[in-house]
């Protein structure tokens, strides 16, 4: 993950045995377009190609972090 805080969250949950309780969704790495006036944001995008973890939201299905 490159960031510190998310990376330190998981690094926490996976330590005090918690990985199995919350589930983790992580954006694409690149932003993208959230919106039709063209607003940029991190988005969850399945067509990313991130190798690191699945870019899509497990509980609600949104499309971006503004949504959320």
């Amino acid at each position: 993950m490159a960031c510190p805080w998310a990376n330190g969250v998981l690094a926490f949950l996976h330590m005090k045995g918690l990985s199995h309780v919350f589930s983790v969704s992580t954006t694409a790495p690149v932003w993208g377009v959230i919106n039709q006036e063209g607003r940029k944001g991190w988005v969850f995008d399945t067509n990313a190609n991130c190798e690191q973890a699945e870019a899509f939201d497990h509980i609600n299905g949104f499309e971006s972090i503004a949504q959320v």
